[in-house]
């Protein structure tokens, strides 16, 4: 049985019984409802008081079934309700204990700071790429949401230090600020950039005038979504043909796109080659740009540009189609 459940008989129980025990003095000494009920709590809790008046034979006979029935029945719930109470205390003490060595073990992840609708859809992009993460949250109805779906979750202020090392900011490997207030953002990033140096923080902003303050707090990153989807808005108009690339497949069908980061280590297949030899568009891939080992970038890549050891690719594509083009660019010639 569950333990809520089990609450809920106690309680029905006690109620029970207490309306059993005024019903009976109020129907056999014709007392009122208050003096009936005053009896029976006081006789059920055996503390002794003098009755409220002298009882007949059968009020007396029926005070004894209420102590044999009743007093057995209230030290039973009483206990149920201080067991749900003590388990449900330990439950959290270990629960939290747990959380807590799960986090300490965790190196070079991320933490999310905030939990909306922009936090959710950055959680379950990692999620779906195997990268471990962090969410810190300060709506405990929604940490133990995810909690239950098998995700970390810290219930705090991300503002607070101590909050931010217990989600393990000193060896996370980026932050992620994304609550609805600027200002928030502003004093998280502030908070994790005096923790750490090396943090990659990524700030979200709905105020442009905010960007500027982001980045002088420490934010490598700042992205405003409202910013971004305006601009593929207006790119829906100007040139349709080339939004469509971003979001259609050979076949026609809708991307869920992953975009990524893709070095071309030594013994790669596609070393030497051209773009438009490489085979990498057939893939269903499409690259972005290409970031040479000395820093030059081609954006966009021409179809003549010649692949070469160190290039990083920044790819648009389906995650599978993805993990197959890593795999190529992580060599050897024969993979």
């Amino acid at each position: 049985m569950q333990p809520i459940t089990k609450l809920i008989i106690c309680l029905f129980t006690l109620i029970a019984i207490l309306a059993f025990g005024t019903t009976g003095y109020y129907l056999i000494e014709d007392w009122s409802v208050h003096d009936s009920l005053y009896m029976t709590v006081i006789t059920l809790s055996t503390v002794g008081y003098r009755e409220i008046d002298d009882l007949s034979q059968q009020g007396e006979v029926f005070t004894m079934v209420l102590i044999l029935v009743g007093a057995g029945l209230i030290a039973y719930t009483v206990g149920q309700l201080i067991q749900f109470a003590v388990e449900g205390q330990l439950r959290q003490f270990w629960g939290r204990k747990k959380l807590a060595k799960q986090i300490d073990a965790l190196r070079t992840h991320y933490i999310i700071c905030g939990y909306g609708r922009i936090g959710r859809l950055v959680a379950k992009e990692l999620k779906e790429n195997d990268i471990p993460f962090v969410v810190i949250e300060d709506d405990e109805r929604l940490c133990q949401e995810m909690r239950d779906q098998g995700l970390f979750c810290i219930n705090g202020d991300a503002t607070a230090d101590e909050i931010l090392l217990t989600a393990g900011v000193i060896t996370a490997k980026g932050l992620i600020t994304v609550t609805t207030s600027d200002s928030t953002n502003l004093y998280i990033t502030l908070s994790a950039r005096g923790l750490s140096e090396e943090l990659l923080i990524i700030s979200r902003s709905a105020d442009p005038s905010s960007e500027s303050k982001l980045r002088r707090a420490g934010a490598d990153q700042v992205i405003s979504p409202y910013t971004m989807g305006a601009k593929k808005i207006a790119q829906a108009v100007i040139n349709p043909s080339v939004l469509d690339k971003l979001e259609v497949v050979m076949t026609g069908q809708r991307l869920d796109l992953h975009f990524d980061e893709i070095s071309i280590q030594q013994g790669s297949s596609l070393i030497g080659r051209k773009m438009k030899d490489s085979g990498i568009r057939d893939l269903g891939i499409i690259v972005v740009s290409i970031r040479r080992r000395s820093g030059m970038s081609l954006f966009p890549p021409p179809y003549d540009a010649e692949l070469l050891e160190g290039d990083t690719l920044v790819t648009a594509g389906e995650l599978g189609n993805t993990k197959q083009l890593l795999k190529i660019a992580s060599g050897p010639a024969d993979a």
